[in-house]
């Protein structure tokens, strides 16, 4: 009895032991869980990998995980019964009774007389139960390790904190994955449509799914934003060629054809007018191929014939010309009373017109697929559009930024000392300009102290050094018919300088940026600094 009862204190002893060593060991682990949230969110949240609910999360995981394994590990890893009474004994400064009575438990009876044992044992079990572990083994926390971990988990906060920016861009960013994503199940889904369209032709179908395919697979092969917005802009700019091969003409006088077949009274060829009238080509197409002259009667003849002679008159453009010529074959045939050639005059026009209506299609077909193109470009510059200036460029290159790298073609003239319309507080003397488009327009532009004033003008010289000399002007935008802006003459020893108002040539800066916008020549993170670049130069 006395051997359980002192053996039951021991236990006590144990688990009093395993609780305070989980709460060392589950300190050291925050302080380690702390330390890898610290490391993981250097390393991530500069690459913007995370969100600031997920970088949370993580350091909640990582504290609860680290703490957690900790605190168990300090329960239950194994203990040396006998090493730990010996220990115990030292700390209750019980000197060694404990001890020696597990020590003489584990020797063989003989070794010891029965009364020996009973005496130390009865000793060691008084000495037990005086000990108040609580009094002379109590839980406290070590200092280094707590200080520590209170130290990293003040740093995480802080991290945490001075990350906004880092955050911004990480929810742009997944914003933008986003809109990628939508738009390649949008393309996925518009080469379907296209493969599914009954109105095309299978090589037109090849052709066009072909073209969207290979924008998809490109897509998602491109690292960047930049890379998949100049891919959609490729892909938009060749369907619209495909687009306008048609002439609008053509299936106009096709439409005012049907429309005079459609009021002629001959009962089939009204049908065939309202199918063409409606562009409802293949079912015209069809009608006529279909139509045969022999059930007419006479007076039918005559009136088939006059119809289809009022209606090839409308079919005059080019690509019209070969279904009038054919309306016209089979009206001849009709008044003759030839069956068979009017028949197969009528078919020929049936296939112009199914040919012209294909074409149409085809047109159409790659006209909204280029309009879906544009909306894929519109919503990954919206996606874009809320990029913050994480890394100070906004700032720092705001002006170089958006007039080389947005406005594209609005190449500036430098200009000197002259300032822009408002505070114009620049010299008068000669400005010795570089090439055109090699400077910005300095910023700054506001109302003067007096009031309204007259727009400032910048340096535009035709010639450097007289009529003979090297020839300066200002580039175009680079559009078909579009004009030099900037250019005035200028005669040897003439000391004025060749100036254009700042107002005449902001507006063909404004087009060429905001072109290059609409094209998604500009990074789409740099959209809000252009756009309030380009609002500070207005006068």
């Amino acid at each position: 009895m006395e051997w359980n009862e002192l053996n039951a204190i021991v236990d006590g002893w144990l688990r009093w032991y395993r609780g305070r060593r989980s709460l060392t060991w589950g300190v050291r682990g925050l302080a380690a869980g702390a330390g890898l949230a610290l490391l993981a969110g250097l390393a991530l949240l500069p690459l913007h990998r995370l969100l600031p609910h997920e970088y949370a999360g993580l350091v909640a995981v990582l504290l609860f995980l680290s703490a957690g394994l900790a605190w168990i590990a300090g329960w239950a890893w194994p203990v040396d019964r006998l090493r730990l009474v010996r220990g115990l004994d030292l700390s209750f400064a019980l000197q060694e009774r404990v001890s020696t009575a597990f020590e003489i438990h584990t020797l063989p009876e003989n070794e010891l007389s029965p009364a020996w044992r009973r005496r130390q044992l009865a000793d060691a079990l008084l000495a037990a139960r005086r000990v108040e572990p609580r009094r002379r083994l109590p839980f406290k926390l070590e200092r280094r390790p707590a200080f520590l971990a209170a130290g990293l988990m003040l740093a995480v906060v802080f991290l945490s904190w001075s990350a906004a920016a880092w955050f911004q861009a990480a929810q742009q960013e997944r914003q933008v994955a986003q809109a990628i994503q939508a738009e390649e199940e949008r393309l996925s889904g518009l080469i379907e449509e296209i493969r599914q369209d009954d109105a095309l032709s299978a090589d037109q179908k090849e052709a066009l799914a072909s073209r969207l395919q290979q924008a998809l697979e490109q897509i998602q092969a491109a690292q960047t934003p930049e890379q998949v917005m100049a891919v959609l802009k490729a892909a938009e700019e060749e369907l619209r060629a495909a687009g306008e091969t048609g002439d609008p003409a053509d299936l106009a006088a096709l439409q005012r054809a049907g429309e005079q077949l459609s009021v002629s009274g001959a009962g089939d060829l009204q049908e065939i007018g309202q199918a063409l009238a409606g562009e409802d080509w293949q079912q015209a197409a069809q009608a006529l191929g279909d139509l045969d002259p022999s059930r007419l009667t006479p007076q039918e003849r005559q009136a088939a014939a006059a119809a289809l002679e009022q209606a090839a008159q409308q079919l005059t453009t080019p690509g019209s010309a070969a279904t009038g010529q054919a309306l016209q074959q089979a009206a001849a045939a009709l008044r003759q009373g030839d069956w068979q050639a009017a028949q197969q005059a009528l078919q020929e026009a049936g296939q112009a017109v199914a040919q012209a209506g294909q074409q149409a299609a085809q047109s159409q077909a790659a006209q909204d697929a280029a309009g879906q193109l544009q909306q894929a470009q519109a919503s990954l510059a919206q996606a874009g559009s809320s990029a913050p200036a994480t890394a100070g460029q906004a700032g720092t290159q705001g002006s170089s930024s958006t007039q080389g790298g947005a406005s594209g073609q609005a190449n500036n003239s430098q200009a000197g000392s002259g300032s822009g319309a408002g505070r114009g507080d620049g010299s008068d003397s000669q400005a010795q300009g570089g090439e055109a488009g090699q400077a910005a327009i300095p910023q700054g532009n506001g109302p003067g102290d007096g009031g309204e004033t007259a727009p400032e003008s910048i340096y535009a010289p035709q010639h450097l050094g007289g009529e003979d000399g090297d020839g300066l002007a200002l580039p175009g935008s680079g559009e078909p018919g579009s004009l030099v802006t900037g250019q005035q003459p200028s005669t040897e020893g003439d000391a004025s300088q060749s100036r254009v108002p700042y107002t005449d040539v902001l507006p063909a800066y404004q087009d060429a940026y905001r072109r290059a916008m609409e094209n998604g020549q500009a990074p789409a993170y740099l959209l809000p600094v252009i756009r309030e670049y380009f609002s500070s130069l207005e006068p």
